[in-house]
Order: C-alpha cells, then sequence, then structure tokens
C-alpha cells in the first residue's frame, strides 16, 4: 500500500514503523515516530518531526486572548496514514494468531486420533 503523506516526510519503510505518539508545544505539533528495527541496526529507532499549527479560519479572538489554532494539514494525512497503517498491522497480527491457534487445535486433534489408532493397532 502507498503511503504518500509519509513518503513526503522522508519515510521509506513504513512497514517498520511499531508506535507513534503526537505532543503540542505552544503553536507547534511533535510527531514522533518509533520504529521495530532488528538487532544491530544503524538505523535509527525513532524520528521526530514538527508541525507548527495554523490560525484557525474565520475565528477571530479578542485582543489579548490565546489564538485558536488548528493542525497542519499535512500532520492530519500523515495521522490518517499512520492509523491505516498500524490497524492494517494489527488485524495481520490477530489473523496470525488465530491461524496458528487453530494450527494447534489441530495439532492437538490429531495427535489424539494418532494416539487412538495406535492404541487400536495394539489390540490387534
Amino acid at each position: 500500500m502507498s503511503y504518500p503523506a509519509l513518503k513526503n516526510l522522508g519515510i521509506n519503510r513504513p512497514h517498520e514503523i511499531s508506535s507513534y505518539t503526537l505532543s503540542t508545544s505552544g503553536d507547534v505539533d511533535t510527531l514522533r515516530i518509533r520504529y521495530a528495527r532488528h538487532k544491530g541496526s544503524l538505523l535509527p529507532t525513532s524520528k521526530r518531526f514538527q508541525f507548527p499549527r495554523r490560525p484557525m479560519p474565520g475565528v477571530h479572538v479578542e485582543p489579548g486572548e490565546p489564538m485558536m489554532t488548528e493542525i497542519s494539514p499535512a500532520l492530519e494525512e500523515a495521522l490518517a496514514e499512520l492509523s491505516d497503517l498500524l490497524s492494517e498491522a494489527k488485524s495481520e497480527t490477530t489473523k496470525k494468531e488465530q491461524l496458528l491457534k487453530e494450527l494447534d487445535e489441530f495439532e492437538t486433534l490429531i495427535r489424539g486420533q494418532l494416539a487412538d489408532f495406535r492404541a487400536e493397532i495394539e489390540k490387534l
């Protein structure tokens, strides 16, 4: 799957993203992306991106009041892609866990049937 907003941030390996956090300080949103890297990898385990907040259009504040701001559109797109990417990875993990559980149950069933067959053969 293609992730253009992440690609614009310079993320070339989105499949290695393990989690992300978002924080706000003043008029800047900070997105921190963490990666699941192999042991001994020289690549960074996290990257930080800062996005300036922009004034909300059409909102007028009284002098002396703090200006109302909103999230950057680029950050909004990146967050949507990260959410999709991580939910997709989670569903794959869930599917994998489900298949492994079914395989374990099948192996247990087969072992039981083999034991029954061996017992019948011993009786002959």
